[in-house]
């Protein structure tokens, strides 16, 4: 069984088919698992049909975890039934895991879980296809901003040439993660940046979504990923935020950094995880308390200047 964290992007649900499509060239029979499903950017790769939100009955021998940080993030119901699985294999790239598998293959200085599983297929002499090409091109181009963000390394570039080599398509993949925006999207985007607070004094820009902004446009929780590019690109901002309200008085909170601050270190004091760059957390509490909260612990965490 496959597994990756809940509400994914291109590096999760990507990897987990990737290894899959390679287990299966070599006769195994793996179950691709998310516990959110797939957000709408993806559902025009192939065979992506293959991933299931539904728990298998049985109990697999080996749980394989990509990109999670710790074992809680493939969610409740999973975690529960498959904790005492016989074999946990954990792959991620996150600075912040917490080694949960019976075998830890972690490594933080790569892009992304996608790169790295390029050298597991590897070594499998798995057969390559277009679509699995396709799958790791699209790892990789998300979790790099489009090749724009700091992990991104000589190997990256030589990962990503290795992945167009067998057959993947650059221009495709960039306008199945990029594009194709639907309309909710875009007014939601709207009225968050409407909520646009800049601390100049700590170089911190934040934005707010909130249940009832998703209700006015119709748009899904996975509709804001990549808002936080808005407020990280602001002249003079070194810290961005964006607050999505999932309950009353409960948020979840996504951070990224220009290189200063060490966001993970500051979503792992409210509990989360992530990279030095990027970063999140779940927080309860009215939305001026959080806001007033996460300054604090950017300024004990680091100067922004």
């Amino acid at each position: 069984m496959l597994a990756s964290h809940v509400n994914p992007e291109a590096d999760a649900i990507g990897s987990i088919m990737a290894v899959g499509m390679a287990l299966e060239s070599v006769g195994k029979k793996p179950y691709m698992y998310n516990v959110s499903g797939v957000p709408n950017n993806l559902m025009e790769f192939a065979l992506v049909d293959r991933v299931s939100s539904e728990l298998p009955t049985w109990k697999p021998d080996v749980l394989a975890v990509l990109d999670c940080g710790d074992l809680d993030r493939i969610g409740p119901e999973a975690v529960k039934a498959f904790r005492d699985v016989e074999t946990i294999v954990n792959i991620d790239h996150h600075s912040t895991n917490d080694m949960f598998g019976h075998i830890n293959w972690v490594v933080t200085d790569v892009s992304s879980t996608g790169e790295m599983i390029v050298d597991l297929i590897e070594e499998t002499g798995a057969s390559w296809s277009p679509d699995m090409a396709d799958w790791v091109l699209a790892a990789i181009v998300a979790d790099t901003g489009g090749f724009r963000f700091s992990n991104t390394t000589a190997k990256t570039y030589l990962t990503a040439a290795k992945m167009v080599e067998r057959g993947a398509s650059p221009a495709t993949v960039s306008r199945r993660i990029f594009g194709n925006i639907p309309e909710g999207t875009v007014k939601l985007l709207g009225m968050a940046l409407s909520t646009l607070d800049i601390r100049r004094d700590m170089k911190l820009a934040t934005m707010e979504v909130t249940m009832e902004m998703f209700a006015k446009t119709g748009a899904g929780p996975d509709a804001v990923e990549g808002f936080i590019e808005h407020p990280r690109s602001l002249s003079g901002i070194e810290v961005a935020a964006v607050f999505r309200q999932v309950d009353e008085d409960k948020y979840k909170v996504s951070l990224r950094s220009n290189g200063y601050v060490d966001v993970g270190a500051v979503a792992y004091s409210f509990g989360g995880g992530g990279h030095r760059q990027a970063a999140g957390f779940s927080i309860d509490g009215k939305l001026e308390n959080v806001k007033a909260k996460l300054r604090e612990a950017i300024v004990d965490t680091g100067d922004a200047s």
